[in-house]
Parts: structure tokens; sequence; C-alpha cells
């Protein structure tokens, strides 16, 4: 069916707003020492959220034909209903929220399916961003390229998982097939170098948590390639030096195990893990005996624990948790049917993006659905995604 020249122009325009929005949400980041300020932008960043989806409802380009959305709008109206509850009978205002960020760029993903120059700008816009964003942090507050021994950021874990969305995206565009540049030798020599301009600032801001999960990503990009019959030998010789070339100098080695371990005694798993473990076994103890309502009925010292489930289930119990719990298992499930039965270069962009969102909810409470907006272009292509109907293309 063929669009009409006035439904081509307000699609462009709602294209070039949300492309807007994304950078938006980066830039954002120089002000994340100033609190006030950056409360006061990132209101503005959840208006503009909401009013791309207005645009969408009255332009008439809005619709929701999906079970897995319809599914997560119930549920979400659900443990709205059941924290309004739960506030009544326990006289505190209780407002579980944890999908809603999600499922509005869902929304929005599933309405608005950027064409492929514009996801290319999106990408490259995004990836500057957080590259400006990454080394002014480090250059004002941190010491340069030299490892700091003390963590100088405090909301070290919000600005790395922003450029970890920027790295997985960037690899993404190395390994799909769906590219619109013709000379291939640049597109790799140019994205290669945007990603080891993010990687730097984001060793250097010790956010461990994406650290790893960027490692895993690489690990499965390494070792489907090097499987995959398919995969040409120029690829493979660019993986195999690329690995070469990183643990070729004793500087680069140092500098990554600095990032992970500078004070830190390695042979404490507790320390390791920054008291994570410790902490765990405390909220696994306290769950024990408080499953069904956590801290909503019983009051708790513990400290909150770095883990997406553990952490769910200390605040609020099983009952209210239950729906983001299934829908994380959803998308997981979807997840590794994708990394272990499909192409490497026929994976989707938000494949690239939730391997390393998931990754992390193993050591951080807030992903993959958080924290705030950090991962507004996971969901959001998700939602690209599921209009299409499928979960990725050709298999192996």
């Amino acid at each position: 069916m063929s669009v009409s020249p006035e439904m081509s122009s307000k699609k462009t325009k709602v294209e070039n707003l949300f492309i807007f929005i994304a950078c938006y949400s980066v830039i954002i980041q120089f002000f994340i020492m100033n609190g006030n300020i950056y409360s006061i932008l990132r209101y503005i960043l959840i208006f503009l959220i909401v009013l791309i989806l207005f645009v969408l409802v009255l332009t008439k380009q809005f619709k929701i034909k999906n079970n897995i959305i319809i599914g997560m709008i119930i549920v979400s109206y659900i443990t709205l209903l059941l924290g309004f509850i739960y506030s009544i009978i326990f006289n505190t205002i209780i407002i579980e929220s944890t999908l809603f960020i999600p499922l509005l760029l869902i929304i929005i993903g599933y309405n608005l399916n950027l064409h492929l120059e514009n996801k290319k700008l999106l990408i490259y816009c995004y990836s500057f961003s957080t590259l400006l964003v990454g080394w002014f942090i480090v250059l004002k507050y941190g010491n340069g390229f030299s490892i700091s021994s003390q963590y100088f950021l405090a909301q070290k874990n919000q600005l790395g998982a922003i450029i970890g969305v920027s790295i997985s995206m960037l690899l993404y565009l190395l390994c799909t097939k769906k590219t619109v540049f013709k000379n291939k030798i640049f597109l790799m020599f140019f994205t290669t170098m945007l990603i080891f301009l993010n990687i730097i600032p984001l060793f250097l801001l010790r956010n461990r948590t994406t650290m790893l999960a960027v490692i895993i990503c690489l690990v499965f990009i390494i070792i489907k390639t090097l499987l995959s019959t398919k995969a040409s030998i120029f690829a493979k010789f660019f993986i195999v030096c690329l690995i070469l070339l990183l643990f070729s100098t004793s500087t680069a080695i140092d500098f990554i195990y600095n990032s992970f371990f500078l004070n830190v005694d390695v042979t404490d798993i507790n320390s390791v893990s920054s008291d994570r473990v410790s902490v765990y076994i405390e909220s696994i103890e306290f769950i024990k005996n408080n499953f069904l309502f956590g801290e909503i009925l019983t009051e708790s010292n513990i400290f909150d624990p770095h883990n997406f489930f553990i952490y769910n289930l200390q605040k609020n119990g099983i009952l209210l948790s239950l729906g983001s719990f299934i829908f994380y298992f959803v998308f997981l499930s979807r997840l590794i049917k994708s990394w272990f039965s499909v192409k490497l270069f026929e994976l989707n962009i938000s494949n690239f993006l939730l391997i390393i969102s998931f990754s992390a909810s193993m050591i951080e409470y807030l992903q993959p659905f958080g924290p705030g907006t950090t991962q507004l272009l996971a969901w959001f292509f998700v939602g690209n995604e599921l209009r299409e109907g499928r979960n990725n293309g050709k298999k192996n």
C-alpha cells in the first residue's frame, strides 16, 4: 500500500524528532554533576518522550497489534492497581513503575520504524554524543588517562550504561549486512575508531558492570564469527588482528586489569564484587522471611542488592514484582534464541543492545529496564522489531 506524500512528510518529521530526543538524552549527561539542572532536563526528556507518543496519535501513525505489547499494558495496569491497593492497606504510597518507560518506548518503536538512513544517522549521532560526554566527564572530574584508585563519579553506572548502548550499536553496524555505506573498509575503520574512543572513557570511569557486559558481547561476536562457515576470511582476519592488537602490549593489559581490579583484593570475592556477595546473602535471608511483600511490610537496613531479581524481591516482594519478572524472561528467551540460532550478520540491533543490559542485570538492579531512560534505544528497537512480526532473519 503506497504512502501519501503528506503522510511520508509527517513520518519523517516524527523520525527526526525521535533522533533529537535520543541525542538529547545523552547531551543532558553533561550536567550530571549539577543535580538541580539535571533534574529539570530529565523532566523535559520525559515530556518529549510522551510528546512523541501524542504526535504519533494525532498524525494517525499509532496502532497496537502485538500480543507482547498488549500483555505488557495489562500487566502494567494490574501492578499499578495492586500498588494502589497496597498503598491503602499499608498506608504508604507504592507505585510499581518498572515496566512503564520500557513499555512507552516499545510502543513508540512499534509505531515509528526508522528508515535505514535515519537509523544510521541516529547511531552515529548518539555514539558521537556519548564520546563527547564520556571524555568531558573523564577529563574534568577524573585523572585524565590514569585509572583513579577511587571512583570519581557517583553516577558512573548511569553514564556507563549509556556508553554501553553506543558500543553495542556500533558493534551491530560492524556485523550487519544492512549497511548504506558502499565503502565497507571506511565503515569498518570509522566505526572501530568510535568503539575504541567510547571504550576508553568507559574503562576510565570504571563502570565495571558495563565493561563486563561489553566483553560478554564481544566474546559472543568473536565465537559466532570464527565458527561461521559463511563469514568472510577478511572478517575473521580482522577480528584476530583486533584481539592480537588489544593484548600485544603490557600497557593495554595493565589498563584493563587496573580498571577492573585497582585497589581490590583479587583473592576476596567480596572485595572483587564491591561487597555485592555479602549483601546478596543478607538479602536472600531477608527474602526467605518476607517473600510476599518484601520491605513493603517489613523494614530492612540491608543495602540495595545489585541484582535485578534480588533487589525487586527485597523491595516489593513477589506479588508486585511478578509482572516485571515475566517480561524479563519473555525478552531474555527471545534474546538467547536469537544469539544461538541466528547468523551473526542477520541479528537485529536490539539483540546487541539487550545482551549488554541483560548481562548487566546480573550485577545491577535497575537493568535491563533502566536506570531511567538509559535503555531508551534498546526498547525502542525492540518495538521496531515487534512490528516486523518476526524475531530475526535467517537461521544458521
